[in-house]
This record gives C-alpha cells, structure tokens and sequence, in this order.
C-alpha cells in the first residue's frame, strides 16, 4: 500500500510505503525534496568565502558568480589596510603596487571567465600578496611583490609522482596561462 503525504505549506511531498510483513511506513525522500524542504540549494565551492547574511538575502548562484570579484576587489582593500607588525613579527604593511598590481590580475583573469578568479588571497610578510588556485592534481601559488612582480610554485601530479616547477620575475601572460593550467 502507498500513500502520499504533504506538508501543509506544501512544499515537501513524502510517498509512505508499507515495509513488508512489519507492517511499519518508511518515507521515501527524494535528495531534490530534502533540498527544498531545508530550503537548500547547490551553489559553488566559493560561495563558502562569501558573506553568508548576503547568501541569505541573494542564493542564485549567478548572483555569487558576478560577486566573486566584488569579494576578492574587497578582500585586497582589507589586506591594504594592514599596518606594520600585522602579523606580530614586524612584517611590512603591504604595498600599494602590490595591491594594485594584484587588483589588475584579478580583472584580467575576471574578464576571461570567474572560474579564473583564485581560491585564495592574503598578504605577505614583504609587503606582497599571495593568491592560490587548485584544480585536480593541480595547485598554483602565485607572489606579487611589494615591487609589483611576479613568483609562482606550480604543481601537479599525487604522491612520489608529484612534480613542481618554480620561477621569480614572470610575464602576467604566463601567470594566466598557469591558471588556466590548473582551473581547465
């Protein structure tokens, strides 16, 4: 024997089925069901970094995708207000090349596609900026300088299989050609 039930809102159906001679009911719930009775919705890995107040307000994953840079643009100002000593060991604040150069990679790899945009960004103890990106069996590091250049450590591969390759002083162009290394 089956029987239907629903929420009285409505919002969550359950098909109740008899379990054999015991004679007890089990729901069958659907995850699509479950999703929407939490009110619960699939959104991208970097929605994790976001706000969540402004996740409660707007949950379209299209709304997070265009807010990724917004979040990463406003993330560097943050970093750019660190004063001396930030870290307790009397690191440099970061410097204004270093955030400008790094805002302009962001808009370049923006303007590519926001799957380009990095995982991570924070600050450095030379007055720079770190940002990292990881794909499967793929990461990069990359370094602007308090002088506004480029450092990456690339590397891909599992285990004893695992290769780098690391280099000081690189192109923009081959920065973006790493990242698209590692996100495609």
């Amino acid at each position: 024997m089956t029987q239907n039930l629903t929420t009285p809102s409505g919002a969550l159906s359950l098909q109740l089925q008899e379990a054999g001679p015991v004679e007890h009911q089990i729901p069958i719930v659907t995850t699509s069901n479950l999703l929407q009775f939490a009110n619960l919705q699939v959104v991208p890995y970097y929605a994790l970094f976001l706000d969540p107040v402004r996740l409660a307000e707007e949950p379209s994953s299209s709304a997070l995708v265009d807010e990724r840079l917004d979040y990463l643009l406003s993330r560097l100002d943050e970093i750019s207000r660190l004063t001396k000593n930030w870290d307790s060991y009397a690191s440099e604040s970061p410097t204004r090349k270093a955030i400008g150069i790094s805002k302009e990679l962001l808009r370049d790899l923006d303007s590519i596609g926001a799957i380009y945009l990095p995982r991570y960004v924070f600050p450095l103890s030379g007055g720079g900026v770190q940002m990292e990106w990881e794909g499967l069996g793929k990461f990069l590091e990359i370094e602007v300088s308090s002088m506004g250049t480029f450092s990456y450590l690339f590397g891909k591969g599992f285990g004893a299989s695992r290769t780098f390759d690391e280099n000081n002083d690189v192109a923009k162009e081959k920065i973006i050609d790493l990242v698209a290394a590692v996100v495609c």
